[in-house]
């Protein structure tokens, strides 16, 4: 325990100085507006926890991939696993151990990605939100721990050009982006390219084999924005498709662990993920009727340990949205969502003891939402809202033949939810507010998308959650010091865990766990180039009511998996007085703590704290060159990703150890 809180003071020592420093010129910054509640806002006047990186900051922080979002964001913890297609997401302790339904959302541009598309290329980026606590009235199931928005640039910013490049030990690539008007106040047009590979750094001297977990990534991202001057109506068509090639889902025991070699067979896998969209929006003035439409589809190949997989899904999206400012200041938000996706997994057979066999899950998802946010007694505001929701899934499996052998079924299950809000705001002066809130998130229940055995015929519940938060944002001094806080209860029920055998598992509900805690984020400017950064949260998430009914096991105080009680970012960005080269010169550096955390439910795997050291030297030029040489995992801690027990044995996934590069672009 003095461990743990000993490395988290070290990390607050790294910016306690500047508290006595002298304030010196801070310029007033215009309030930032973000889209969270799916209305435009100052986020300073958002009731509820919200952090925001604009994508300059993402890219000075050398942030290319959602799963690095964590460097970011105090509190996130983004884990492999197995690869990169299956992760676990962490807001304020809230996790999922099943992929297929995780408890974090992410949007892109106001359309829900696929699930196992989380962990994507960020290019283009306007800016990413982070939205903490669950989200259930707005954004619906699977915004249970919180909301991930992000938002790219538009065509109409343009005419733009960058072009980028990348060499590391661990990661090499090229991006081009750019923006140009086809129809002079009518049309605009912009295309993303990005290549990515990471060579990997686990060898296989059996084999006489390096660095056999590599990679390769492609993507591209197209946008048409029809948007005529003067004119109340603007659509946007967008596509997007993404080629992942990998070879990183490698499992290994203590000793490859520890020399970073393995000598299995070397798996694959394959993801292709083609995402489309066409949003439209009338202005009536003091309304905006919006419509998203998406429709995405992905196919993956999975070749390792556990057999050979094969999964083609794809999902249709419908939002129409009607948000509303009245003149007396009331501001309202009024919607309906559609959703209907398929889901088809195919697991090969061992010859000789049990055959193929293949499964189709389908779900409808039907909801109607509102919000009213009404203003009264001049610094005092209240927020109602609520979220009714119908969700329907229905599986039918064709069953397996051999010693294991399964009967086919098919069955189907269906709730109701209602997930409401109410916050009140209190704009104490105009850089201070407070807040009060409660909130409930939701995952929808119904059927394993792996059938494992006869058990996967029985539907698990739906999982909820109630949040109580009370939050604090605040500035000083023209905005050189700003503060966000928040204190927060959350109570789950009908928890969603695996039960039963590796190999053999299945969902059930178990009872009831909370999460509690308090979040900080806070940014100092003591003076003109310099800038320190310091966040993070301590909490404790647990099981209180949580047994496995099937096999007995009681989970009372159990840690909740992927939850460290204590996670902790602190930065600093200095502009280094220097006439010696030909532009600004610029010094970042950074440290990120994680406290124990444990990867199942009994508590029995675990990875001990660990603290990881990241640091950059950029040279800002005319014509908008930059040239940047960084370091990431300066300490090359190693620590594992995931675990999990096969008979005597634990196998790991390991994380990136350390990685040095440089990065050169050019921005018109």
């Amino acid at each position: 325990m003095r461990k743990k809180y000993a490395r988290a003071s070290v990390l607050c020592c790294l910016i306690s100085p500047v508290v006595w420093a002298e304030h010196s010129s801070g310029a007033t910054e215009d309030a930032l507006i973000v889209t969270a509640n799916k209305r435009e806002e100052a986020l300073n006047k958002v009731d509820g926890s919200v952090l925001v990186k604009t994508g300059e900051e993402l890219v000075q922080a050398g942030i290319t991939q959602v799963q690095d979002l964590e460097r970011a964001f105090p509190g996130l913890q983004i884990r492999s696993r197995g690869n990169r297609t299956y992760s676990a997401t962490t807001i304020r302790g809230i996790s999922s151990p099943d992929f297929y339904s995780p408890s974090v959302r992410i949007y892109v541009d106001g359309v829900p990605q696929d699930h196992q598309f989380l962990t994507q290329e960020l290019i283009n980026v306007e800016r990413v939100e982070l939205l903490r606590g669950p989200q259930g009235t707005l954004y619906g199931g699977n915004a249970q721990a919180g909301v991930i928005n992000i938002v790219t640039r538009s065509p109409q910013e343009g005419p733009w050009l960058n072009l980028s490049g990348n060499y590391s030990k661990l990661k090499q690539g090229g991006s081009f982006s750019g923006s140009i008007p086809l129809i002079e106040d009518l049309l605009y047009g912009s295309t993303s390219l990005r290549w990515v590979k990471e060579p990997g750094q686990i060898d296989a001297p059996n084999r006489g084999d390096k660095n056999i977990d590599s990679s390769k990534t492609w993507l591209g991202r197209g946008q048409l924005t029809f948007a005529p001057e003067d004119s109340s109506f603007s659509a946007e068509l967008s596509f997007a498709h993404e080629d992942l090639d990998s070879h990183e889902e490698l499992y290994l025991n203590d000793e490859q662990f520890r020399r970073k070699e393995y000598d299995g067979p070397i798996p694959d896998l394959t993801r292709r993920v083609n995402s489309y969209a066409f949003k439209a929006e009338y202005d009536f003035g003091d309304s905006v009727l919006t419509s998203v439409t998406s429709y995405q589809d992905r196919d993956i190949y999975r070749d390792f340990i556990g057999g050979k997989w094969k999964e083609k899904h794809h999902a249709t999206t419908q939002e129409l949205r009607l948000n509303s400012n009245f003149s007396n200041g009331i501001t309202t938000v009024l919607g309906g969502w559609f959703s209907d996706e398929k889901n088809k997994h195919h697991t090969s057979g061992y010859p000789g003891y049990y055959g193929d066999a293949a499964n189709t899950i389908k779900g409808k998802s039907l909801a109607l939402f509102g919000e009213v946010k009404l203003p009264f007694a001049s610094q005092w505001d209240l927020t109602l809202g609520g979220r009714l929701s119908h969700e329907k899934s229905q599986i039918d499996y064709a069953g397996r033949s051999g010693m294991a052998a399964i009967e086919a079924f098919d069955n189907q299950v269906s709730s109701k939810e209602f997930t409401p809000k109410t916050a009140l705001g209190w704009q104490l002066t105009p850089d201070t507010r407070f807040y009060l809130s409660a909130t409930k998130g939701y995952k929808p229940g119904g059927f394993n998308n792996i059938v494992s055995s006869a058990n996967d015929s029985k539907p698990y519940n739906t999982e909820t959650s109630d949040n109580y938060e009370l939050g604090w944002h605040t500035s000083f001094f023209d905005n050189a010091v700003t503060l966000d806080s928040a204190v927060y209860y959350i109570r789950s029920k009908d928890k969603q865990i695996y039960v039963g055998p590796i190999g053999a598992q299945f969902i059930r509900n178990v009872g009831k766990a909370e999460s509690k805690g308090i979040e900080l984020s806070s940014q100092i400017k003591p003076m003109k180039g310099l800038k320190f950064s310091l966040g993070g949260s301590v909490g404790k998430s647990n099981f209180t009511d949580a047994t496995d009914a099937e096999n007995g096991i009681n989970y009372d105080n159990k840690r909740l998996p992927y939850a460290p009680d204590v996670m902790l970012n602190a930065s600093f960005d200095y502009l280094i007085d220097q006439t010696l080269l030909p532009g600004n010169l610029y010094l970042n550096a950074g440290a990120r703590y994680y406290s124990k955390s444990y990867f199942n439910e009994a508590n029995t795997l675990e990875q001990g704290g660990y603290t990881l050291y990241d640091a950059s030297l950029s040279l800002e030029m005319a014509h908008g060159v930059n040239v940047k040489l960084y370091g990431e995992n300066l300490g090359d801690k190693k620590y594992r990703v995931s675990s999990f027990t096969v008979g005597p044995n634990t196998l790991s996934m390991i994380n990136k150890g350390l990685n040095v590069g440089l990065d050169v672009s050019i921005s018109l």
